[in-house]
């Protein structure tokens, strides 16, 4: 939990995060094993599988909800590290 994705989201977002870290095709396996009856809810599921066969799988493939470039990705990846670093100092201050 200290180093998890609740982390990255304060500095970029739930989608930025998995563009830039596992990706979408990742997260939709995830998906279909810990919530399968997620689908029926809301179309989830059959809405990324679409993304993952375009193969708009997030920053490795260029493209999933938003275009990555080379270095908007670096970018994207150093803004999460500098929050990490960010977080780390204060709960070592506050400890």
């Amino acid at each position: 939990m200290k180093t998890g994705y609740r982390r990255r989201w304060v500095a970029a977002g739930f989608f930025e995060s998995f563009e830039v870290g596992p990706g979408w095709s990742l997260f939709l396996t995830g998906l279909k094993q810990a919530l399968p009856d997620i689908d029926s809810l809301m179309g989830v599921i059959e809405f990324l599988q679409e993304r993952v066969v375009k193969d708009e799988l997030g920053a490795k493939t260029g493209k999933g909800f938003y275009h990555w470039t080379q270095e908007a990705t670096e970018e994207t990846r150093q803004k999460i590290a500098k929050v990490f670093i960010e977080i780390e100092r204060w709960s070592e201050n506050s400890a």
